[in-house]
């Protein structure tokens, strides 16, 4: 059950991108910058990754787990908070994530 439901969340994440949050992000490939949402999508990737690489994990410490879903979540919102994902968007990953979280270790491998 795991794997069947980390690679769609993790699809979605990974397809996530920036500039699309106002100006913000069309000022800053106007100047040849980068963006905040670059900077914070790049976060939310090594997050994701990071996450994924514990949670399937043989010996999987459901702490640290819960920590890099934490990174992972603080992310999000942070995306959220600059407006490059919608409130309903946030809502649904979250809810996958949370998911995740409490199956972890579960052996449903």
């Amino acid at each position: 059950m795991q794997s069947k439901t980390l690679a769609p969340f993790l699809e979605h994440v990974m397809s996530l991108n920036a500039g699309y949050a106002g100006m913000g992000g069309a000022q800053a490939a106007i100047a040849g910058s980068r963006s905040t949402e670059t900077d914070v999508i790049t976060d939310l990737r090594k997050n994701a990754l990071a996450f994924a690489a514990e949670y399937h994990d043989v010996h999987v410490n459901r702490s640290t787990v819960q920590q890099l879903a934490n990174n992972l979540e603080g992310s999000l919102r942070s995306l959220h908070a600059i407006s490059a994902i919608s409130e309903s968007t946030l809502v649904a990953l979250l809810k996958e994530l949370n998911m995740l979280v409490d199956h972890a270790g579960n052996g449903e491998r």
